[in-house]
């Protein structure tokens, strides 16, 4: 019997993470050796991972699927945007027949925070973001198959919520006492204050505590909540030091209440500082250039905001940079995902939108291959809904012989539909004149 691989992308998040744990516990012999399978965190370099008896999760190389290559296997929802909901999760339940509650509710986890805003400082997706400043992949993964460890094996009416809070508080409380100047005391107070309804919803930390406590006793528990308060300090120091790209990035106001900030920096919680700076009612859109990578990220605080005219412009760049050919549809310019010839850059299409050309999961993509000029031209030209080229400062669009058209941007189209009707309503008014 020959052991399969499993594949999965650096940095990885819940969903994954959950997906590959139903896979080595709860397969039920479907896969042979898949409870020893090695586990690769993968950069997402092509030439590098395997191609034989292996199984993709939460990620997959191009050009690869079930059906391409011998013994390969892939669980990985991100090609299929156009079906939002779907996760890796999911699609391993569909697999392996799981209908379980306790399953569903792993897949429950893995969909809300694949798919909406976590805004809740401690739920388990959001914690596992922050342990990657500071923890290796194989380190994270240990913690959350803790989780699901107890997940699985405790008995519901055997939870005693005020146990656990109590000794999730009394960790945090001894941990605050003994680190004076501690850098995230208020944090942490502000867990022990809303100690009383964490419970409420078992994506909360305070219930990974609680079910820890009683599977896996007091020690092992109390290593598992130190963890945690060891990543939200070393997010914080990250976040304080943020301030200085902020102070230094570009700054582009498009009207009182459109800003687009552009700033050229590593640090991972640039964006999440700029966002803490503005003021509320603002809609801000942030662009990350990443120097050492030599990747970016733009980032809009609006929820449904579109950022399709700004990936088509990029995308028609970056093809007319590689000497290939533009599309002429828009739905194929602007649809999520990636588009041939334009990679490694993709569009996430979800209730936050944004574009990418690299990510901490996709470490090795090429660097960037169109001038970051550029890049910031089509940011600020599509961002701002009332610039046009000087050829159309009037109402007349010039159409195809201006070097804009091949990003079909809505406020063009818009323009020519307006022009194409007062054309109309002119013609029809001499015609009424003349009869």
């Amino acid at each position: 019997m020959t052991v399969p691989e499993i594949v999965t992308h650096t940095k990885p998040d819940l969903d994954g993470l959950m997906a590959m744990y139903k896979l080595t516990h709860c397969d039920g012999g479907k896969i042979p050796g898949i409870n020893e399978a090695e586990i690769i965190y993968w950069n997402g370099d092509n030439t590098t991972v395997p191609r034989k008896n292996v199984i993709f999760v939460d990620t997959s190389p191009e050009n690869v699927t079930n059906d391409s290559h011998q013994n390969v296997l892939v669980f990985d929802h991100h090609p299929h945007v156009d079906h939002p909901g779907k996760t890796a999760s999911s699609y391993v339940d569909v697999y392996l027949g799981l209908t379980d509650e306790k399953s569903f509710t792993l897949s429950r986890w893995a969909s809300r925070s694949d798919f909406h805003p976590i805004k809740d400082p401690m739920n388990i997706s959001l914690i596992i973001k922050l342990m990657h400043s500071i923890y290796s992949d194989q380190q994270i993964q240990a913690w959350t198959w803790m989780i699901a460890d107890a997940h699985y094996a405790v008995d519901l009416e055997q939870i005693d919520w005020t146990k656990g809070k109590d000794f999730f508080a009394s960790v945090v409380q001894k941990f605050l006492e003994t680190n004076n100047g501690f850098i995230v005391k208020d944090r942490l107070t502000g867990w022990l204050d809303r100690m009383h309804n964490a419970h409420e919803d078992t994506m909360n930390i305070v219930y990974s505590a609680t079910i820890n406590l009683i599977i896996n006793g007091p020690e092992k528990t109390k290593e598992w909540i130190t963890m945690i308060i060891r990543a939200v300090e070393s997010d914080r120091r990250l976040f304080l030091e943020a301030q200085k790209a902020f102070d230094e990035a570009q700054k582009m106001k498009f009207s009182e209440n459109t800003i687009l900030i552009i700033g050229t920096t590593d640090n991972v919680k640039f964006t999440h500082y700029t966002r803490s700076q503005v003021q509320k009612g603002i809609m801000l859109y942030i662009l990350q250039i990443q120097p050492k990578t030599g990747t970016f990220q733009l980032s809009c605080n609006r929820r449904n905001k579109s950022l399709a005219d700004v990936a088509a412009g990029l995308r028609a760049e970056i093809l007319k940079q590689r000497n290939k050919e533009i599309p002429k549809s828009w739905q194929e310019l602007k649809r999520g995902g990636t588009i041939p010839g334009t990679d490694p850059l993709y569009y996430h299409v979800g209730e936050y939108q944004m574009i990418f050309w690299g990510t901490l999961t996709r470490s090795s993509v090429p660097p960037i291959d169109i001038e970051i000029d550029t890049i910031i031209r089509v940011a600020s030209i599509t961002l701002d809904t009332e610039f046009f080229p000087k050829d159309c400062e009037g109402e007349t669009c010039v159409g195809p012989s201006c070097s804009l058209f091949p990003w079909l941007m809505a406020k063009c189209n818009y323009k020519r539909k307006t022009q194409k009707n007062k054309s109309s309503n002119l013609s029809f008014f001499y015609f009424k004149k003349l009869h």
